[in-house]
């Protein structure tokens, strides 16, 4: 006796349900895609806003001192010199304390040390963590300065009055920021000209993009582009050259 096997054919798939899976797969993908793409913009977008933040800080903090150097000169009739001197003609005390006041920022310095005494370096330290820019890494260095050369608004001991400011005191430059300054806020230093012109072809003076802050002689904010001849710069840095010149060229009011 032979016995027959029963042959059963293999289950044939739904034929509806292979569309669906392509297109559940298909969606599934997209939403993935998408969820990748607003992570990367979440990322850009919140960078691109703290660092808007940051750069506001700075103009704020150095508006603060455009007040703090207007009120000083209404009462001096002149600008601050860049540091005093002691008897001897060696720098004494900078702009930075001499302004402090009018910045409400009266804190432990004391005058009749010198500058590096352990008690006023505490102050300094202080003062700077209170006013500094937010993208300033270093530790105990103002993040503003002054540029200091004969015919500049700082010119050393000698002060500036706004009659000195014959080129307008919107057109030029008071204050600049600056990372990494080295300088402690009461040292009575700040950049020469040849420092300057080092940081800004290197592009290493503020920690914000594309260029720095700073500080007209009006108490106006303005934001300074890399990438200018160093000589159109300059003359933005003379107080009295008489120069006619656009510093819309190299710089504007909104931030970076």
């Amino acid at each position: 006796m032979t016995h027959e096997t029963q042959f059963e054919p293999p289950p044939v798939a739904d034929a509806a349900a292979q569309p669906r899976a392509k297109i559940f797969r298909f969606r599934l993908r997209t939403l993935l895609i998408g969820l990748a793409l607003v992570s990367v913009l979440l990322a850009v977008g919140t960078t691109w806003l703290r660092n808007i933040q940051r750069a506001s800080a700075c103009r704020t903090n150095l508006a603060r001192l455009g007040v703090a150097l207007l009120n000083y000169e209404l009462n001096h009739g002149s600008y601050p010199p860049a540091w005093t001197t002691d008897a001897q003609g060696r720098p004494e005390t900078s702009w930075r304390e001499l302004v402090a006041p009018y910045a409400n920022e009266i804190g432990a310095y004391d005058p009749r040390l010198p500058w590096d005494a352990p008690e006023n370096q505490a102050a300094a330290r202080a003062m700077t963590r209170r006013l500094t820019c937010a993208d300033d890494t270093s530790t105990g260095a103002t993040s503003y300065v002054a540029v200091v050369a004969d015919g500049f608004a700082f010119q050393g001991s000698r002060a500036s009055t706004i009659r000195d400011i014959q080129d307008g005191t919107s057109n030029t430059i008071l204050l600049i920021e600056i990372a990494d300054s080295g300088i402690p806020w009461h040292e009575p230093r700040d950049l020469t000209w040849q420092e300057f012109v080092d940081r800004y072809t290197r592009r290493s003076l503020g920690g914000h993009a594309n260029g720095f802050h700073a500080l007209m002689c009006d108490g106006s904010v303005r934001h300074v582009r890399y990438g200018e001849d160093p000589a159109f710069i300059r003359k933005m840095f003379t107080a009295g050259g008489v120069e006619l010149i656009d510093v819309n060229r190299a710089s504007s009011y909104k931030a970076p």
